[in-house]
């Protein structure tokens, strides 16, 4: 069995920080149908809890936000076990991704809302995607979340 940590979300008084993330579309997807409820990333910051998806290519449009519930650090075999029947991604996928890594980090997704119009990054002032992260200003944000509906979730 692996080691790692999870981490739950910070207090509601701390004003909350946005991400944006690149995503391959097929991953949306599944968050959307209620089959992954956990983004699994290398590096991640520990303070965001809210974030906007960009459906990467062929998309390459803001498709949905989510809240976080909790962050999982830890090695790889720690972040399987402790996902593996909703992270919503096989083994191999798993795997795939993390080759060369020895640890990780799970993001636990919650409130999980789609957009009623997809949203190019250009009508947000954004000229292109990190494939990693980046931060939005509160005004991105609204702009962004005045354009979704709710996703039910049986979490």
């Amino acid at each position: 069995m692996g080691s790692g940590v999870s981490m739950t979300r910070w207090s509601e008084e701390r004003k909350p920080r946005y991400l944006l993330l690149s995503i391959q579309p097929k991953f949306v997807t599944r968050i959307l149908e209620e089959r992954k409820y956990y983004e699994f990333r290398k590096k991640f910051p520990l303070h965001a809890d809210r974030f906007v998806f960009y459906a990467a290519s062929p998309v390459q449009k803001i498709v949905a936000i989510a809240e976080r519930t909790h962050l999982l650090i830890g090695d790889l075999e720690y972040l399987w076990e402790e996902t593996k029947e909703v992270a919503g991604i096989s083994r191999e996928e798993f795997e795939g991704y993390y080759a060369g890594s020895t640890h990780g980090v799970a993001v636990g997704l919650t409130e999980v809302k789609k957009m009623l119009c997809e949203m190019s990054l250009s009508e947000i002032g954004i000229e292109r995607a990190s494939q990693m992260y980046m931060y939005l200003d509160e005004e991105q944000w609204r702009r962004i979340e005045g354009n979704v509906c709710k996703v039910e979730w049986r979490v």
